[in-house]
């Protein structure tokens, strides 16, 4: 076994063994339990929630650590009052509401995407 990540806290740690586990890769969350005992003391790396994996699974596993990290460095980079909805939105005929591509249906009135096929 050998520790490929270290969380800031237990949530982060379970979510990362999650990402991992979703593409097959066995993970074992260690240190979980220490996190009730740090109250206001100096932590190391050591004392904090890690990931442990196999080693025939390393070069898989990485590059789900490495996006990860990435994801949550752009995400701490940008402005509090920055705009949730980063993809292309549509707006809605009836009310003027922005809607995010995704939905087939306006969040505020109910209104039908324009150009959907009748069902």
């Amino acid at each position: 076994m050998k520790q490929l990540f270290t969380g800031r806290n237990d949530m982060e740690a379970h979510f990362v063994k999650g990402l991992l586990e979703q593409e097959g890769i066995t993970a074992i969350l260690q240190g979980e339990a220490l996190e009730g005992a740090w109250a206001d003391l100096p932590l190391s790396d050591r004392a904090l929630p890690s990931i442990w994996v196999d080693e025939a699974d390393l070069e898989r596993a990485q590059p789900i650590i490495d996006d990860y990290r990435q994801r949550e460095m752009k995400t701490a980079n940008q402005p509090d009052d920055a705009d949730e909805s980063t993809g292309p939105t549509w707006k809605c005929p009836k009310c003027g509401e922005e809607v995010d591509e995704q939905f087939d249906v306006c969040w505020n009135c109910e209104t039908e995407k324009p150009g959907l096929a009748a069902g």
